[in-house]
């Protein structure tokens, strides 16, 4: 548990309201803790084919090798050639309708009165 505070805090004030709030936690825990394995990972593919798709997707998942290991400087090449994986970023196409249907943005483009002109 990690408790801070920020600004002007009387240090021996934030001690004593610890102390009063957390004092009967207990410091360790009871038994054994779960869940500890590491998880077997198995890799996979998924091949689906569509004629009509206009655009390719591809997804590569390995287990990811940590800093200390041979393979990390490869990874990181990797990484920069697809593209990091962002959590913010992973549904942005649903609010925008081109980038759910891109074949609607390219048919727009060959109508000049549909796209839009800056004046």
């Amino acid at each position: 548990m990690v408790i801070v505070g920020t600004g002007n805090v009387n240090h021996d004030e934030i001690v004593d309201m610890a102390e009063e709030k957390f004092g009967k936690v207990r410091k360790e825990s009871p038994g054994q803790r779960r869940n500890t394995h590491k998880p077997q990972y198995t890799s996979s593919m998924l091949y689906v084919k569509d004629d009509d798709m206009t655009e390719a997707n591809v997804g590569v998942f390995y287990n990811a090798a940590d800093w200390k290991h041979k393979d990390y400087y490869g990874f990181l090449l990797l990484q920069r050639i697809f593209g990091p994986y962002s959590n913010e970023s992973h549904a942005d196409h649903f609010s925008n309708i081109l980038h759910q249907y891109p074949s609607i943005a390219e048919k727009i483009e060959y109508f000049p009165e549909l796209t839009k002109h800056e004046c």
